[in-house]
């Protein structure tokens, strides 16, 4: 039975729990440690991947003007209103519109995201 000998710290909207050391001594309250959320996938690499950062762009500009899009191979962050999502099939992915009504840009379709904030 393994007992775990004092309490992990607290978490919130806006203090994420982690392991720094990813060291396992049954004593939460020392294995674990509390601050900023921090986003890392398991390759230890923050938003926009190894060297990159997130570029904040508009539906338009992930759009461009021909089939391939200006911003293939980067992260973007898009603001906008999701409007429809679809998990299987060729057509997966989620659809987003300019949150602005006095714009006709969108809907446009990703084929893969990272959580909605």
């Amino acid at each position: 039975m393994v007992r775990e000998t004092g309490p992990a710290p607290a978490g919130s909207n806006t203090i994420s729990v982690y392991r720094p050391g990813l060291v396992d001594t049954d004593d939460n309250a020392a294995d674990f440690a509390a601050g900023s959320p921090t986003p890392e996938n398991s390759k230890g690499e923050g938003p926009g991947g190894p060297g990159g950062g997130v570029t904040d762009a508009r539906i338009h500009d992930v759009q461009g003007i021909t089939r391939t899009s200006p911003m293939a191979g980067k992260v973007v962050r898009v603001p906008g209103i999701v409007t429809a999502t679809r998990t299987f099939g060729s057509a997966r992915g989620f659809w987003v519109q300019d949150p602005n009504p006095t714009t006709t840009h969108g809907p446009a379709r990703a084929s893969s995201w990272s959580p909605v904030r």
